[in-house]
């Protein structure tokens, strides 16, 4: 039987992520929770690569790696290096535009060390100029992932624009995509935390 992608065991949860999209633009992230977090402390766990579904260049790795940088940031984890991570999708032929199968998460663990995963994909990344001021966007949908056994266990869906910051939240407004991921990025950490994900203190 071929090995089922990620993406494809979403399937049954599509209806509960298309009810909350609709109303994330000024809302913030929106999570769902498809299981239960490990009771044990997790302090070590890699991000993998983020499939990039738009036309803006580098997307996939731009929210990646400013997502990985926050995490980092956020408390003491031992999160799997990038290097070590791309190596082994290169082994097992795991292409940028996919999402790894279970089977693959599971030789990842084991080869990695960890038994969480955060991953997902970039599906709107944008920046209109208009005059002097750009006017950035930005939807990811991301995934917390036990290798063992082999689920997810929560999926986020945050949408972002640069001015809802200036309109909404009183702030300055954000006027590239790497602001804006970042600002994206602590916001759905932030939720996660609250929400019951480990944050691995001293």
């Amino acid at each position: 039987m071929k090995p089922m992608n990620l993406c494809t065991r979403l399937a049954l949860s599509a209806f509960l992520i298309l009810a909350v999209t609709s109303c994330t633009i000024n809302g913030g992230p929106r999570l769902i929770k498809l299981g239960v977090m490990p009771e044990d402390r997790v302090c070590r766990l890699a991000v993998l690569p983020f499939v990039n579904e738009t036309d803006f260049e580098l997307g996939g790795l731009i929210f990646y790696r400013i997502f990985m940088s926050e995490l980092v940031s956020s408390g003491n984890y031992v999160v799997s290096q990038e290097g070590d991570i791309r190596k082994i999708y290169r082994q097992l032929n795991i292409t940028p535009k996919k999402m790894p199968t279970f089977e693959q998460v599971r030789i990842l663990a084991n080869r990695l060390d960890v038994q969480l995963f955060v991953t997902g994909r970039v599906v709107d990344m944008a920046e209109i100029v208009s005059g002097q001021e750009s006017r950035p966007s930005l939807a990811v949908d991301i995934r917390i992932i036990q290798a063992d056994p082999a689920r997810i266990l929560w999926t986020t869906y945050h949408r972002s624009e640069g001015e809802q910051y200036r309109k909404v939240m009183h702030y300055g407004m954000e006027n590239t995509v790497t602001g804006l991921a970042k600002r994206a990025s602590g916001e759905i950490l932030e939720l996660w935390f609250s929400e019951g994900f480990n944050r691995c203190m001293d």
